[in-house]
């Protein structure tokens, strides 16, 4: 499953939107309860009470959906984005009305002194606001729409009750220009360096892959299948699972290289390992094209006559191919030789010790003729 770019780019963008919303959380908290308390002393009734649970409700729910954002991979919130969008839209809403419904009621309740106090923190909650939310262009109208207009528009109204609220009203106006005329560029600028970041992660993963792929055939390389052997083996040994190695080999491809060419040598090499691979039942089991000729198999979770019918499969699969090889003495056609280990594994047992055992019983089922297979003993 992959995710296209402007999926990732907004699956980042709540990344990033959540993540500044947890470090503005604990300082709302401690300022709301501050607040909390100026009120409670000019007004003893049960209001700022109910809205400060509300309010302190509303950040933990908040900071609980980042916490389960944070441990999301992004193909889960790239199938839920619509939601999340939505959610922090609605976040973004409801944080501004509860602020602005807190002003409103202040606004009734306290002088013009502490009011002219308030706006100084309306103005900090502005910049906060701005900051947080500028990655999150959905969020950001919604929070200004919200909080900061409702709070011009009531002061307005009331300008004729002092030239402090006047002052307010201005001040109000003043920010809520230059933010919005500082948004655009400041998104912009957000939105390029979350792409650049996408673009560098998108080529260190292709890279990666490069380094794992065996080109020819698109299998993984040896070095790729002995970090991931390494890591389903030691799986097997926790669960206790039965685990087979199977070392592969093109018979006679040396004669079929100097008669038939290079460029031909590479076609069959392709065409076996798509055909091994497809061969394969369980995502869980590993291939990788070891060597020249040579492939190696690990089938994971699996029985002996499990691992047996397999063996046989593949050795038919390659030989139906009906590749034509005349330099062949065991069959008309290109066939491969099997060697197979299967083992219970042990806290004792290394994977080196079983793959040797795999390529012990290859060697074997090339010594009797070929076009076989032959599990270690």
């Amino acid at each position: 499953m992959s995710i296209n770019e402007e999926t990732k780019l907004s699956v980042d963008q709540n990344r990033l939107f959540y993540q500044q919303m947890r470090t503005t959380t604990p300082l709302q908290a401690v300022v709301a309860t501050g607040w909390f308390g100026v009120l409670m002393y000019h007004d003893s009734s049960i209001i700022p009470i109910f809205w400060l649970v509300i309010f302190l409700a509303f950040l933990t729910f908040r900071y609980s959906v980042y916490l389960k954002i944070k441990v999301q991979d992004d193909y889960k919130i790239a199938s839920q984005i619509n939601a999340v969008n939505r959610n922090a839209l609605i976040a973004a809403a409801l944080n501004g009305l509860l602020w602005s419904t807190f002003y409103v009621y202040s606004f009734y309740h306290l002088s013009e002194q502490w009011m002219l106090l308030f706006a100084a923190f309306v103005v900090v909650l502005m910049a906060s606001g701005f900051i947080t939310l500028t990655v999150h262009k959905q969020s950001f109208y919604a929070f200004f729409s919200c909080f900061i207009v409702p709070i011009i528009i009531f002061t307005f109204m009331f300008n004729d009750m002092g030239d402090t609220l006047f002052f307010m009203a201005l001040i109000y106006i003043f920010f809520g220009i230059n933010i919005l005329s500082l948004y655009k560029n400041i998104n912009k600028t957000i939105i390029d360096s979350l792409k650049s970041v996408i673009e560098n992660k998108r080529l260190a993963s292709r890279l990666q892959e490069l380094s794992n792929t065996d080109s020819l055939t698109k299998l993984s390389n040896r070095r790729h299948f002995e970090e991931e052997s390494n890591r389903f083996f030691e799986k097997a040994v926790e669960l206790k699972q039965k685990v087979a190695i199977v070392m592969i080999d093109i018979d006679f491809f040396k004669l079929y290289n100097d008669n038939y060419g290079h460029l031909q040598g590479d076609n069959v090499i392709e065409q076996v390992a798509k055909g091994v691979k497809n061969a394969l039942l369980k995502n869980s089991d590993l291939i990788a094209r070891y060597g020249g000729e040579e492939f190696i198999v690990m089938l994971t979770n699996t029985s002996e006559a499990e691992a047996e019918k397999m063996a046989k499969k593949l050795v038919s699969i390659v030989e139906a191919l009906e590749i034509e090889h005349k330099y062949s003495t065991v069959s008309p056609f290109v066939t491969i030789s099997l060697g197979m280990a299967i083992v219970a594994p042990a806290d004792n047992l290394i994977l080196r010790e079983l793959i040797d055992k795999a390529d012990h019983a290859l060697y074997q089922a090339k010594s009797a003729g070929r076009n076989r297979y032959c599990i270690h003993s």
